[in-house]
């Protein structure tokens, strides 16, 4: 009897020094966001981990345990055979866990979540996004962790068959064990069960990431995988109606006309990852993008312009559906809800358009094949579609991408709405283009492949010029999202949301080039914006508003992790839903609480309209 509540004592040391262990690694690999945090706010990370901590351990425990002490009964070697067998296995699955997750946040700026956890279901794509980190370095890292892990395991805590011993000693220890796991399950006798509130403490979120235990994070995720659930509730239902309606409230149009044509050619030029501050002209502090900065005065520029989320699939439908990111889900990943949403192309092909979708990688990740054939897109490029020569793992060269509309183009039946999506741009930024930025480290690789992407841009616009549809043709140039390169910002700050909006071409009247819109306005909005352009309804499109609209009140809502930003003309605030704070308002944001009331309104009726899809 003694042996086994040894081992379980032993067992649960163990794996609290292991938690503690990945949470090491975690901190010093991602030790450039802790700038500015002092030593002891950093190990309270290990502190508020405790409880989860215990209540992972725990569950790990749950099985050896019930085979040790069933073993305290039936003396039979097989049942510390198995509990070791299970263990070690579970070392290895917690071991890889960790090791990736510390990988995930440094690219992804979270640990596993609903988003990630879907990636799964594309072993290629997830390999490919594995490349953006030192894959290398966490194998290193995962095999001696477990070698070190699995030495002390069978050198000093292997489970052996129980003593002989008493029954009534050993029935009652059974029965409190197996009354202390539960308890320890949910982290205590408090009213509820331990969560990522216990563990999110401070304003620094790679701090609370490190707290939050990753084999916990993963349990809870499998747990709530089908929640219907709105976690998003600030407010009664009415209530958050009404503020909504108030903020989307447009009382007139004063729609500013800048197309000089009826039926435009429209051409969406969506860059793969490029911020706004890789231009000059949008607040960077190098000529990353030199080209773009010099088409800006044939162009009219949107100066406040945001992304909706931080993949290409919300910026995808934030762009084509006016559907706003949410933070902890994708409506294009789920079937049955994208069919639902209203559609710009679909729209636009009621009106006597051809829709083509020009791209170079593969659309069979996250849907989009299916969101674009049932967006009414006839004409959709992909790896396979053509013979392209120079590829990276995520798609031929940007060059090779324009060259191809710009043969293909003629043949599009017009008036055209077509989209370029490029790729070259996209982590792990290894294409093998010129090295403008010299040195190998990722931020220099990500300058180099947004620096080449603008060439190309520029050189298409330039040849572009030379067609006869030109003239005939409004071009806009954005983003799919932006990146916290080139200047490493975290997932809450408005700049990593921050993306070029440049509109240009022959249709474009002239006295709009040049031109800056100053209006908040993000990707939900283009819609709108081009629907009233061309004299169409936008009744469809409930959460896009006309940034030309004098009357329109210009805002922008993003959303990260479980958290989301709200920019209007007065200020910025935004909110952490799991610390359930501002994290930051600007001096301009006067009535901070009346901005984040908003927001929270905003949110909560967003996802409402997910759930209801």
């Amino acid at each position: 009897m003694k042996s086994t509540l040894r081992y379980l004592l032993q067992l649960f040391i163990f794996w609290m020094a292991v938690f503690a262990l990945q949470r090491l690694f975690f901190l010093v690999y991602n030790a450039g966001q802790l700038e500015g945090v002092s030593f002891g706010h950093l190990c309270l990370s290990f502190i508020y981990a405790l409880k989860m901590d215990a209540a992972t351990a725990a569950f790990l425990m749950a099985i050896p345990l019930l085979l040790m002490v069933t073993g305290l009964f039936v003396r039979r070697k097989i049942f510390a055979q198995m509990a070791n067998t299970i263990t070690i296995i579970l070392i290895g699955l917690v071991l890889f866990l960790g090791v990736a997750d510390t990988g995930l946040y440094s690219n992804w700026g979270s640990k596993l979540n609903a988003k990630a956890l879907f990636y799964i279901l594309f072993p290629g794509e997830g390999v490919r996004s594995v490349n953006a980190v030192p894959v290398w370095l966490f194998t290193l890292v995962f095999l001696a962790e477990a070698t070190l892990c699995l030495f002390v395991y069978r050198k000093w805590l292997r489970a052996k068959m129980a003593e002989p011993g008493k029954i009534f000693f050993a029935a009652p220890v059974t029965v409190l064990l197996l009354a202390l796991l539960p308890l320890m399950f949910r982290g205590g006798f408090q009213k509820y069960p331990v969560g990522k509130n216990d563990v999110y403490y401070s304003r620094h979120c790679v701090l609370n990431y490190a707290a939050l235990n990753s084999s916990w994070n993963l349990i809870n995720l499998l747990s709530h995988a089908r929640k219907a659930e709105n976690p998003y509730q600030y407010y009664a239902s009415a209530e958050a109606k009404k503020i909504l309606q108030q903020t989307l409230a447009v009382p007139c149009d004063s729609t500013r006309m800048i197309i000089n044509t009826p039926r435009p050619n429209i051409v969406l030029v969506l860059m793969e990852s490029i911020s706004a501050e890789n231009m000059m002209k949008l607040g960077g502090t190098e000529p990353v993008m030199p080209g773009l900065d010099s088409l800006c005065s044939e162009s009219l520029l949107f100066s406040r312009f945001y992304a909706s989320g931080f993949r290409t699939e919300q910026g995808l439908i934030a762009l084509l559906s006016s559907f706003p990111a949410q933070p902890t889900a994708t409506i294009q990943r789920e079937f049955g809800k994208f069919e639902k949403l209203a559609c710009l192309p679909r729209t636009l092909a009621d009106a006597g358009y051809s829709c083509n979708y020009y791209y170079s990688g593969d659309l069979n990740f996250a849907n989009t094949s299916a969101y674009l054939h049932s967006s009414a897109f006839t004409k959709l490029l992909d790896r396979d579609a053509r013979q392209w020569q120079n590829c990276t793992e995520w798609g031929a060269l940007d060059e090779e991408l324009f060259n191809c509309h710009l043969k293909e183009a003629p043949t599009d039946h017009a008036p055209f709405f077509s989209i370029l999506m490029t790729s070259t741009n996209h982590e792990p930024f290894d294409a093998p283009v010129a090295e403008y930025y010299g040195g190998d480290e990722e931020v220099q690789r990500y300058k180099n492949t947004a620096h080449y992407t603008d060439s190309c841009v520029f050189a298409y616009i330039r040849q572009a010029k030379q067609q006869p549809w030109y003239a005939n043709t409004i071009f806009i140039i954005t983003s799919d999202h932006a990146h916290f390169y080139p200047k490493n910002r975290s997932k809450s700050d408005p700049e990593r949301h921050h993306i070029p909006f440049l509109m240009l071409g022959g249709a474009l009247h002239d006295s709009c080039r040049g031109s800056v819109i100053e209006t908040p306005a993000s990707q939900v909005d283009v819609a709108s914006l081009l629907l009233h352009q061309l004299n169409l309804s936008d009744s469809a499109f409930t959460w896009s508003r006309n940034p030309l609209n004098d009357c329109t009140p210009g805002f922008a809502f993003y959303s990260f992790d479980n958290g989301f930003g709200w920019i209007t003309k007065e200020g910025v605030v935004i909110y952490d839903h799991d610390l359930q704070q501002m994290l930051y308002s600007s001096e301009t944001a006067g009535d901070a609480e009346g901005l984040l009331r908003q927001g929270k309104a905003y949110l909560q009726e967003l996802y409402e309209e997910y759930l209801g899809k």
